[in-house]
């Protein structure tokens, strides 16, 4: 597929054909079907870059060497679907556009939906060896990817050609997936006939045991059917303590898992956003305390509203009724 993807190496590192000189990335597995460049500067830093264009996916690995903490600029010349391995590194891998700043965690892989634009790719100190690979989204044609939950927002930016990043979940490296890297480096030969069918294969299966790692790590491993009974306890405990005041963003730090997360499993099990479960406790919470102290301010301050405003406005957009009307409606039957 046409390179869209460019590491600007050459603006810290010259080019060397002199391996000699070279002191800390020989003996790493190369792969087979492509050249390697290596690169090294005054400091002592050093780097070695390999790519092949393939038909529908294009892969790179880099190895790192440097003694500093050091940036390299990425330019991307067209919105397509990323995945990285950080196979070997000391930190977290930073990967940075604007704003916006992406962990690239060692020894685990994520994919991301990386748009048009300029990019930083910032590496700790060290050795630090990155393969990564690049397709278009187009291959998950329509619902084909709904087997891939945590490529779901991924894909959906690509169609839309989003100019805002997005980065799945991470999972695990473990040795399956690095004998299949291993293999993939190792086997892609130009002289195959059939290279094009061996690498779509393989990325096909990289991809497949992602989503396992996935589940093992995510979900097999703490029940999702457990996890959403236990934050929708969570919530309906929270909202009878706090009312109003409870947020749905305390939920990461008691179950040590992203709000994202927590909300994808919960609305797996019960079919609505955890956004949706706080409205109807607190709507349930209002209804409750609109008949046990039959005063609507009284019960707005109950439920921890600021303001009787406030809750007139929670309560018509949850019930689609008044306070006031649900009062008369409830008592009157």
């Amino acid at each position: 597929m046409q390179k869209s993807l460019f590491i600007a190496l050459e603006e810290h590192y010259t080019p060397t054909s002199n391996t000699s000189a070279l002191r800390h990335i020989l003996g790493v597995q190369l792969m087979q079907i492509a050249t390697p460049s290596y690169f090294q500067n005054e400091q002592g830093d050093e780097a070695l870059l390999q790519e092949f264009d393939g038909f529908l996916s294009y892969l790179t690995t880099l190895h790192r060497y440097g003694q500093q903490r050091n940036s390299i600029k990425l330019r991307i010349e067209r919105g397509d679907l990323h995945a990285f391995y950080v196979l070997e590194s000391a930190e977290p891998i930073l990967l940075i556009k604007d704003h916006q700043q992406f962990e690239l965690h060692p020894k685990r892989g994520c994919y991301c939906y990386l748009p048009q634009g300029e990019y930083l790719l910032e590496f700790p100190k060290g050795h630090t060896q990155l393969f990564s690979f690049y397709f278009r989204g187009k291959m998950f044609r329509k619902n084909h990817e709904r087997h891939f939950n945590f490529l779901h927002e991924l894909v959906e930016a690509f169609r839309n050609k989003s100019e805002s990043a997005v980065q799945s979940i991470d999972f695990r490296i473990g040795p399956r997936t690095r004998v299949m890297i291993g293999r993939l480096l190792e086997h892609l030969r130009f002289i195959d006939l059939d290279t094009e069918l061996f690498l779509h294969r393989q990325i096909l299966e990289l991809l497949k045991l992602s989503k396992e790692k996935i589940f093992e790590e995510y979900e097999k491993v703490y029940d999702g059917s457990i996890l959403a009974l236990q934050v929708r306890e969570e919530i309906r405990r929270s909202i009878a303590i706090d009312g109003h005041e409870f947020r749905l963003d305390e939920l990461p730090l008691l179950f040590k898992k992203s709000q994202q997360y927590l909300g994808r499993v919960y609305k797996a099990v019960f079919g609505h956003s955890l956004t949706q479960c706080r409205k109807d406790f607190l709507l349930e919470l209002a209804q409750e305390n609109l008949l046990k102290l039959s005063n609507s301010t009284q019960a707005a301050y109950a439920c921890g509203f600021n303001s009787i405003q406030q809750f007139d406005k929670f309560f018509k957009n949850a019930s689609g009724m008044t306070p006031t009307d649900y009062l008369i409606k409830t008592l009157g039957e």
